[in-house]
């Protein structure tokens, strides 16, 4: 009886797991292709000479702390709009 009560739960935390795995799998994969696309054109723009590498590093440097602090906003915001549904459902 406690193992078939438990075939729906197992189910939906497999659905789930899978789901949420392929979601942060989707976003690492995003990230990173920025990440590689920014180190790209910066070698192009070194090997152009239109910058010095200095440059180039310190721009790459400043871009990923910006990607990683708006990546980070992500559950907040998540959060935010089911509190609001909540507090508008109330009214």
């Amino acid at each position: 009886m406690y193992k078939k009560r438990c075939e729906d739960p197992i189910k939906s935390g497999i659905k789930q797991g899978l789901i949420t795995g392929l979601g942060f799998g989707f976003s690492f994969f995003v990230l990173y292709s920025v990440y590689g696309t920014c180190f790209y054109a910066g070698a192009r723009i070194v090997k152009d000479g239109k910058a010095n590498y200095s440059d180039v590093i310190l721009a790459l440097a400043i871009t990923t702390l910006g990607i990683s602090g708006a990546s980070s906003f992500d559950p907040d915001s998540t959060k935010a709009k089911r509190c609001c549904c909540f507090y508008l459902r109330d009214y």
